[in-house]
């Protein structure tokens, strides 16, 4: 009698355990992240994951119920990316997207989303409006592109060169600086591209130099300053420009690579709360792409609890997100431009001077 009693309360404790943990799945909201977790680009995908789930526990801190369901996509595959993006729709059931980071998969998620009804934010490329619920934290490639343009100009940098890698991020940054020096007095004579299964670029850098342009444009998407490395042993002497990420490739490349590169990048706050948390708990400083993938993780979480009460409307949290105005994110204050469909952010220039990264007037 006292063993049947026994396996009786028993069977009653299990189940209440059972029940528990699903009211516990009921409440949790799952939320689909596309980064390149492997392959070559493996780096950045770490510094998309710090930025998520530091953002998390923050947002988590206030006693909320969001995971996120992490899918690789190494930004070389296309179907990948639609692999994922179906199977975190259909058998994770995630209300939302984070992600991903190369410009071509952004096209395929924003795609996505304005299909399936699913709204999605990402710390990657930023293209403007190219979808009815995808939004950036990023500021806008074009305003990068047409910087870069400008300060050539300014130098007296006329004819210009530019190499890039032949993929939606490196068209949108050649197609931006062509736009603005044609209109400006300025010209490109010199236009030569790659791709990722070829990184030997010496003699795109020989017919580059036989045009003998003013100033190069260097658009190296290696994430190890591979293209840079190249310019140097050809000993190529031309002013060299790029893009942010030449500052944000850490420990992976020789500075002295990308010695005297100029570059722009957003203003950050050097001596900012989360800049500090950051690096006590990663032992890394937090670069662009690490404060734009926390503020992505956390304004997508505001705008889940905000959307509660609609079920987690894909329009709704658009609507939240493009409303916004002086949000406190993690490099400062972010207000959405809907005309622009970006946060605008302020930019600084900078160069690489005996391997520190130098703000110049």
């Amino acid at each position: 009698m006292e063993n049947k009693f026994f396996l009786w309360l028993t069977g009653i404790f299990v189940f209440l355990i059972l029940l528990t943990g699903c009211k516990q799945n009921d409440n949790e909201l799952k939320i689909g992240v596309l980064a390149p977790l492997t392959g070559p680009l493996a780096k950045y995908g770490e510094d998309m994951r710090r930025g998520f789930d530091m953002a998390l526990e923050d947002f988590d801190a206030q006693d909320n119920k969001v995971r996120l369901v992490y899918e690789d996509v190494t930004c070389l595959d296309v179907k990948q990316a639609t692999t994922a993006l179906n199977k975190l729709k259909s058998f994770d059931e995630v209300r939302a997207f984070l992600g991903s980071f190369c410009g071509h998969i952004i096209k395929s998620t924003a795609e996505f989303s304005t299909m399936n009804g699913i709204f999605s934010i990402t710390p990657g490329d930023n293209f403007g409006k190219i979808g009815d619920y995808i939004i950036s934290s990023r500021y806008l490639l074009e305003k990068e592109a047409r910087l870069l343009g400008e300060y050539a100009l300014s130098k007296g940098w006329k004819n210009l060169a530019v190499l890039y890698l032949n993929n939606d991020w490196g068209i949108g940054y050649k197609d931006g600086i062509n736009s603005y020096l044609e209109t400006n007095d300025g010209k490109v004579i010199a236009t030569e591209s790659y791709f990722w299964d070829n990184l030997d670029v010496r003699t795109q850098l020989i017919k580059i130099k036989e045009k003998n342009p003013d100033a190069l444009f260097i658009i190296d998407g290696t994430a190890q300053g591979v293209i840079f490395r190249q310019i140097k042993e050809l000993g190529l002497e031309l002013p060299l420009l790029s893009e942010w990420q030449v500052e944000d490739w850490g420990k992976e490349v020789d500075k002295s690579v990308i010695e005297g590169v100029y570059y722009f990048a957003p203003v950050i706050e050097e001596d900012s709360l989360f800049r500090q948390r950051f690096k006590e708990k990663y032992g890394v400083e937090a670069y662009t792409l690490s404060i734009d993938s926390y503020d992505a993780a956390i304004i997508l979480s505001e705008a889940l609890e905000n959307c509660e009460k609609e079920n987690y409307d894909a329009q709704c949290m658009t609507d939240y997100v493009t409303n916004l105005k002086d949000y406190e994110g993690a490099g400062g204050k972010l207000t959405f431009d809907k005309e622009t469909w970006s946060f605008d952010k302020p930019f600084q220039l900078k160069t690489i001077k005996n391997g520190e990264f130098v703000v110049l007037d």
